[in-house]
Order: structure tokens, then C-alpha cells, then sequence
């Protein structure tokens, strides 16, 4: 069954955490006043403007309606309901405390009265919000907000215009979806260990002394950073990408591909405990991107414990690689990585590379030791002039799938890392 996305939100807390969330939504709206009048109704329905926030939650019909199944099972709603007395009313109330202090606005509409506003198909919306990886709204659930129309209303006048097709507002909203699913994941693990370490004697072990500690003004100031930081890092890489883009050189379209993977990843998942495999993973990030970072190159995905890369040219591209396995194994002896590099032409699409160059990178890591980092032998002539780079042979070659017989060689230093 189809669920209102808020019911994600409807079974954490208890009695008191509502009341501690409803104390900062307050202190938020206090400021909020202060600060600018917020205007949340529809600029079209004057009758809407007579409508405040101030009462929105004081009437449970006026909260958001969370579709619920008879079953009331895993299936309608994905978290968990801790306490089985609880009402569906306090249930519904966190749920739009939560969304508040995340800063969605108060949901006013179900989805036909949606598609009636903006005259948009169904099956259109639907797609749209798919599309972000969000869970399907069911009509006559009350889930949608001002922000929502005026987000239709926009991708409506862009379709229309010409500016925009439907493949470029679908392609973005998954990538968009995608990428942020993982930043919101990530930025609630950021919370849980701040609030944890602010007071270590915290309880965090249920959905209550979660609901409770997410109430607090630590948790409630983290998250204004978090729109603020994702705002301005979108606008730096903007300005990054943009200028690449202006730069590039349409007769060379050619630049390194490398990949970098964790040796014996899998062996490791099973030794070690879950805590110190997640240290493990994020400095092997970190390294990657403070790497490729300062050697002018770009960081195109992280694929599990592998990372994927780009550079400008092959010595550049073997030079981050190596850099990473000195680094993971400066942290920890025994935390080895292995590579792969080539150099070509590739295809980009939403930031990601794709074409024969990749497939090749790909499968020179797959075969790659520990510690090594391999490349095709034919590209050994770009390293001339280079001293700080050698390479030599591997003692034979590779029947690559979908690439061909290719002889590789490894590259390392000139001179090896103390």
C-alpha cells in the first residue's frame, strides 16, 4: 500500500518528546516571526490567506492525514510503532513537529486538489516524485504543501516553454533524489553522534529517547547548518563544474579514469565489528577526496568500499591512486588498497563516466594485487619526462571482457614513501 512519505516520521517519541519537539517548533516559529513574516498559503486561493500557522496544528484534522492500513504492518509504515497504545492522533502530531523542524511547511493538500491547482496530469506528479525516490502519495492523503505547488508550477512553465524536456527534469530529480537520500542519511548518523557526545549519558536505545533528544536546540541548530552548507557546497560545485565546461576542448574530449577498492573488503566486513568498519570506510573516503581534490581531479562515485575518479591525464590519475594506498596504509598496516588507471575518451552523463576507458580502469583493478596499481602497457609513453612515476612489467597479460587482450604494468614511485 501506497503511504504519505510523513508516516516515515509517525512512530518515534512518546507523550513527553512531542511536548519538548513542540517546545523548539515554537522557539523556531518565535524566531521565524521576527525574523520575516512567512507566507505559506497559495497565492492564488485568497481565501487561503486568511489561514495562519500559528493554529496549524491545534486542530487534529487540520494536521497531515498519514495513510494507515487496517494491518497497520511494516508494509504501510516503514518505521516501526513502539508503543501499541499510543494514538494515531499523537502519532500524526509528531509526525508534522518533525516535518517543521526540518522546515516543511504545514501539508494542505491531497493529491487531486494538487492536480487541480496546477492542472498537471496524475500520472505526471507521479513520475516526478518517483522519480526523487520518494514514496508514492495516495489520493485523499493530505501531504502536500505550498512548496510543492510552486515546485510543479515551475517544472510546468519550464516544460511548456521549451526550456527544459521531460528526460532533463527526470534525469535530474533521480540524480537529485539519489544523492541527497544519502546526504539525509548521513547527516541524521551526524546528529546521533553529536547529541551522544554532548551528553554521554543519553539514552538513544528507542524511538522515545530518540524522539526526545532530537527535541533539543543542538539537534534543531544542526539542521539549519545542514541547508545552509548543502546550499553553498551545491554553489561552489556549480561553479567548478561551469568552469570546466567552459574550458573543455571539444577536439579532446579524453582524460584518466581511475579506480581505488579496498583489498580484501570482504574478508574485513567479517572480522571486524560493525563500528570500526565504518571508521574504516570513511577515512578511505576521506583520503580519497583530499587526494583527488588537491591533484585537480574529480571524484565521480563512491561504489561500496571502491571509489571512482577522473584526472586530467594519466600521471596525475597515478599519482592520487598512489597517494591513497601510502595513506590508507600509513593510517592502519594492514588496510591495503589496489587500482586501476587508463586514459581515453569517455562519456559523461549526470556526472557520471562511462565508455570503453571505464570498463578498462575497471578491469585492471579487478586484477590488481594488493597495494598495486595497474594500467595498460601501452600508455607507459605518457609517463616519459615524468621521474617522479616508473613503471614495470606484471609478466603477462589479460583477456579483459568486453575490452580485449591487454598487457598491463605497474606503476609506483620513483622513490617509495617513508
Amino acid at each position: 500500500m501506497l503511504i504519505d512519505p510523513l508516516s516515515h516520521l509517525c512512530a518515534v517519541g512518546s507523550p513527553a518528546g512531542v511536548n519538548r519537539c513542540n517546545a523548539v517548533v515554537v522557539k523556531k516559529r518565535r524566531s521565524d516571526a521576527e525574523a520575516v513574516e512567512p507566507v505559506e498559503s497559495d497565492p492564488a486561493d485568497p481565501e487561503e490567506q486568511a489561514s495562519s500557522d500559528d493554529d496549524a496544528f491545534e486542530d487534529t484534522a487540520e494536521l497531515p492525514v498519514v495513510a494507515v492500513s487496517s494491518e497497520r504492518t511494516a508494509a504501510t509504515i516503514s518505521a516501526p510503532v513502539t508503543d501499541p497504545d499510543e494514538s494515531h492522533t499523537t502519532e500524526v502530531r509528531r509526525a508534522a513537529d518533525v516535518a517543521e523542524l526540518v522546515g516543511l511547511s504545514k501539508a494542505r493538500y491531497t493529491r487531486d486538489e494538487l492536480l487541480s491547482k496546477v492542472d498537471a496530469g496524475d500520472t505526471d506528479i507521479a513520475t516526478w516524485w518517483r522519480a526523487m525516490g520518494l514514496v508514492e502519495v495516495p489520493h485523499g492523503t493530505v501531504a502536500f504543501n505550498a512548496d510543492d505547488l510552486a515546485m510543479v508550477r515551475a517544472l510546468k512553465a519550464v516544460l511548456a516553454e521549451g526550456d527544459a524536456s521531460e528526460h532533463h527534469v527526470l534525469r535530474l530529480a533521480r540524480l537529485l533524489g539519489g544523492s541527497l537520500s544519502r546526504i539525509s542519511e548521513a547527516q541524521v548518523s551526524v546528529i546521533e553522534d553529536v547529541l551522544t557526545n554532548l551528553e554521554p549519558g543519553v539514552a538513544m536505545d528507542t524511538a522515545a529517547d530518540r524522539s526526545a533528544a532530537l527535541a533539543s536546540e543542538p539537534a534543531s541548530a544542526l539542521i539549519e547548518l545542514f541547508e545552509q552548507s548543502m546550499l553553498y557546497v551545491w554553489r561552489r560545485h556549480l561553479f567548478a563544474s561551469l568552469g570546466r565546461w567552459i574550458g573543455v576542448d571539444p577536439d579532446h574530449d579524453t582524460q584518466a579514469v581511475g579506480f581505488v577498492d579496498i583489498s580484501g573488503f570482504s574478508h574485513m566486513s567479517k572480522r571486524l565489528d560493525s563500528g570500526v568498519l565504518a571508521e574504516v570506510i570513511e577515512r578511505f573516503e576521506s583520503e580519497v577526496v583530499d587526494v583527488v581534490s588537491t591533484e585537480g581531479g574529480r571524484v565521480v562515485k563512491f561504489i561500496g568500499d571502491e571509489a571512482l575518479f577522473v584526472a586530467p591525464d594519466l600521471p596525475t590519475a597515478a599519482r592520487v591512486a598512489l597517494e591513497v594506498v601510502d595513506r590508507m596504509r600509513a593510517g592502519d598496516p594492514h588496510v591495503d588498497v589496489h587500482g586501476g588507471i587508463a586514459y581515453g575518451s569517455t562519456v559523461t552523463v549526470a556526472g557520471d563516466v562511462f565508455g570503453n576507458t571505464v570498463n578498462l580502469a575497471k578491469r585492471l583493478t579487478d586484477v590488481a594485487r594488493r597495494g598495486r596499481i595497474l594500467m595498460p602497457k601501452g600508455d607507459t609513453e605518457l609517463f616519459e619526462g615524468d621521474e617522479d612515476l616508473t613503471v614495470r612489467r606484471v609478466g603477462r597479460s589479460f583477456d579483459f571482457k568486453g575490452v580485449g587482450r591487454t598487457a598491463a604494468v605497474a606503476v609506483s614511485r620513483s622513490t617509495p614513501v617513508e
